[in-house]
């Protein structure tokens, strides 16, 4: 799975990625994506914000207006969450199967928010020249270069990132005061997942991990077997 993109390092540690070489072909992801027919699926990490300075919830919103759509699920304490978290995560999950959608919580503030892209957004505006056409479809770009990067540390404040595959840890370190903000994904469906493998491109941080997770070396001994002559 690293010649795919990899999975993220534990928390702190900013999870491989990159493009492959000019004229590799794409084999290894070619070789994931049959392994879907095997009982295989992809999940996606939390993304927790560790520390952000300066944060209010209102700018937040204010910026995120233009080009999401917001809605939020209130809870009114411990008791409550429970619930809001389960219908909060059917949301995300039901409507990431048409929609690019982000979820959210923050520190401080007893909502789960649903960030869905608004309908006929131009990603050619959102993104910046140096996303290439595959990746603007990724939610975890979205997150990282749109929500991050224009929306909630805009004019390049420096964002603490860490990584947890559990929805109730990411919200349990948040509640605490851990950290920040969580943000919750998606795992790419396989189209996407075809698109990158032509554009010979690698899986963006955080975007995906294999559930269960194959055996090391199982890619890489398949790739050497298909490169045989």
């Amino acid at each position: 799975a690293s010649a795919a993109g990899g999975t993220p390092e534990p928390r702190g540690g900013e999870p491989r990625g990159g493009q492959a070489r000019c004229g590799e072909p794409p084999r290894a992801l070619a070789v994931l994506i049959n392994l879907f027919d095997f009982g295989v699926t992809l999940s996606a990490a939390a993304l927790l914000v560790k520390d952000q300075p300066a944060f209010s919830i209102n700018d937040a919103v204010l910026r995120l207006d233009p080009h999401f759509e917001v809605k939020a699920y209130a809870f009114g304490g411990t008791a409550s969450l429970p619930r809001a978290l389960t219908d909060f995560r059917e949301d995300l999950r039901i409507r990431g199967f048409t929609e690019s959608v982000i979820g959210a919580c923050f520190a401080g503030v007893d909502n789960f928010f649903l960030l869905q892209l608004r309908e006929g957004a131009d990603r050619d505006e959102l993104f910046l020249p140096d996303v290439r056409a595959p990746l603007k479809g990724f939610d975890s770009v979205l997150l990282r270069r749109v929500v991050l990067e224009r929306c909630l540390a805009p004019g390049g404040a420096a964002l603490e990132i860490g990584y947890c595959w559990g929805a109730e840890e990411a919200v349990a370190a948040v509640r605490t005061g851990r950290c920040r903000a969580a943000f919750f994904l998606n795992p790419p469906n396989k189209r996407k997942l075809v698109q990158l493998a032509r554009a010979g491109l690698r899986l963006p941080p955080s975007s995906a991990r294999l559930e269960p997770p194959v055996r090391k070396g199982l890619v890489k001994m398949r790739v050497a077997a298909r490169s045989a002559p």
